[in-house]
């Protein structure tokens, strides 16, 4: 088979930034508490060389539509409440049923019932500025956690197996984000991953440094920049935004008996107790634990499959989309200039400088209370999995990453790589506004466009 590249699956998103009413003369800088409100979804997934998706486990598609990313999102939101299973109530298959917790048990949820629950929990998924060490876990800046159901960052899972089901066909295939547009070798048209939004100038309300790019050369220098000086900084609201993906494989677990962890007699369950003699777990008859400090207690569990988290798997995307000369506002607000302050030539000293960062400068200088002095994120615990560039060029002219760190224009790394005849791999992936990002309180009605194109390479 060719070595070829080619869109499979092509993803754009718009968030918009919900305009607030916290702002005074005071505060002029940023708007106060601003958040992004997830309003429109124009999901386009196509077919590709080496994989099929699908949002349910069983049913596989060569493309995905808008209604079907929705109920993955749904199902993300509180799985507790909401679950996508590939039949109706009777049991019959039917794919991509929405499923929602109703009294006792789930009930399956039809086409008018479904739009609305859909409808409903948009309107609860409000971005605000959170923050992650793992992709997987979030928190605010000051260490609450956030979950799903706060809505303050976005979730959905989509399965990805290979095409063929025919293990002998030796098939395997890198799957990765793609920085790539234009025509590919094959004759299809590539469209690149991107993240986008208008800029909007900003008049400063106190001073701050920034670090301006050299055009010709791209050298950076620190500048003061003052506001008694009327100077302005450019912020896009797009650069805040980052995408993390987590790969998980299917595990099964035999039936076994398990020591409950019970102190008091449950009714509603079924207890073992074990006779060493003849080797067997007996029923319990009793209504009560009797010596339960001398005699062991044990439940039954029935064998299952479960997806499990591929260790090391989560990755995090920060896709900047900018020609300013002032773009390094600061990636994150860390103390990474206190503990190399000679490494000025690094474009880690700019990107991870709290001193260059807006968002914590606005913090510091402009809000009353809740301050971040002191509070700038560890440089050794900012995540180490951010991959900043994606492959711009063809599958015959890039190579896999050693790590994410080092993936590149001309290199990738992989979400995940799927197999012929091995079960399907679950990618999930979250969406937020990193909190420590420069332009994350950028406040204004602007729309944020994400596009996620995923490409595949054959792996020998």
């Amino acid at each position: 088979m060719r070595r070829r590249v080619r869109k499979l699956i092509t993803l754009g998103v718009s968030t918009v930034l919900a305009a607030t009413s916290l702002v005074t003369t005071t505060y002029a800088w940023f708007k106060l508490n601003a958040t992004a409100k997830v309003e429109n979804f124009d999901f386009e997934v196509v077919s590709g060389l080496g994989f099929e998706v699908s949002i349910d486990g069983k049913h596989y598609y060569g493309d995905l539509n808008m209604l079907q990313m929705q109920k993955a999102i749904v199902a993300s939101y509180n799985p507790a409440i909401y679950k996508i299973l590939p039949q109706d109530e009777d049991g019959n298959e039917k794919a991509d049923v929405l499923y929602k917790y109703i009294g006792s048990d789930f009930k399956a949820l039809n086409d008018t019932e479904t739009e609305n629950e859909i409808k409903e929990v948009f309107k609860k998924i409000k971005l605000l500025p959170a923050t992650t060490k793992d992709g997987i876990n979030f928190t605010d800046l000051y260490n609450g956690a956030y979950t799903t159901t706060s809505g303050r960052y976005l979730e959905f899972g989509v399965y990805f197996k290979a095409t063929s089901d025919n293990k002998n066909d030796n098939l395997k295939y890198d799957i990765y984000l793609n920085g790539f547009s234009g025509e590919d070798e094959r004759g299809d048209t590539m469209v690149n991953t991107i993240f986008t939004s208008k800029t909007t100038s900003v008049p400063l309300s106190a001073n701050m440094t920034a670090v301006k790019t050299n055009i010709d050369d791209g050298t950076k220098s620190i500048v003061n920049l003052k506001s008694s000086d009327h100077d302005k900084i450019t912020v896009y609201s797009s650069n805040a935004a980052r995408i993390s993906t987590t790969s998980s494989s299917l595990k099964h677990y035999e039936a076994r008996y398990f020591e409950t962890t019970d102190e008091d007699f449950d009714a509603s369950k079924t207890y073992y107790t074990y006779d060493i003699t003849s080797n067997t777990y007996n029923k319990y008859e009793g209504d009560d634990f009797v010596n339960k400090d001398e005699v062991k207690y044990y439940e039954f569990i029935d064998a299952y499959d479960e997806y499990v988290v591929d260790e090391g798997s989560s990755l995090i995307y920060e896709i900047n989309d900018t020609e300013n000369p002032y773009t390094d506002l600061g990636s994150y607000a860390t103390n990474y200039s206190k503990l190399f302050p000679d490494d000025t030539t690094s474009n880690n000293y700019y990107l991870y400088n709290c001193d260059c960062n807006a968002m914590y400068t606005y913090y510091n200088n402009l809000k009353a209370e809740g301050k971040l002095i002191d509070k700038e994120l560890a440089y050794d615990e900012m995540p180490q999995n951010i991959i900043r560039a994606l492959p711009t060029q063809m599958s015959s002219k890039i190579n896999k990453a050693s790590s994410p760190s080092e993936a590149s224009d001309s290199t990738y790394y992989p979400i995940t790589t799927v197999e012929s005849g091995a079960t399907a791999k679950l990618i999930t992936f979250r969406v937020w506004l990193e909190g420590w990002d420069a332009d994350c309180f950028d406040g204004l009605s602007n729309s944020i466009d994400m596009r996620l194109a995923f490409c595949s390479k054959r792996v020998y």
